[in-house]
């Protein structure tokens, strides 16, 4: 995501929120941020994980890390686990 890690300057506020430039600024960069979230989510690229249709070994593993079970190592241990069967699955 080319906005990930942009920030917008921080400081007194004759600086920033006071400032017409600032402000600017500001509305460029969230509108920006927000274009590129909006057009990728229209284009089936969400990023928005949804759990009701993962398959059910890594809903399993979502669910468990959600709720505090595992740790996202394990996670990661189980999801290389799964890939195998999810590869056969898929047909790849």
């Amino acid at each position: 995501m080319p906005y990930h890690g942009t920030s917008i300057e921080k400081g007194a506020p004759a600086d920033t929120s006071d400032s017409p430039q600032w402000f600017v600024v500001a509305l460029e960069t969230i509108g920006g941020a927000a274009t590129y979230l909006w057009e990728n989510m229209q284009a089936g690229d969400s990023g928005i994980m949804m759990p009701d249709k993962m398959q059910p070994e890594m809903r399993y593993a979502w669910d468990d890390f959600r709720l505090g079970r595992i740790d996202l190592d394990s996670v990661r241990v189980r999801a290389g686990l799964a890939l195998p069967v999810l590869s056969t699955r898929a047909g790849t």
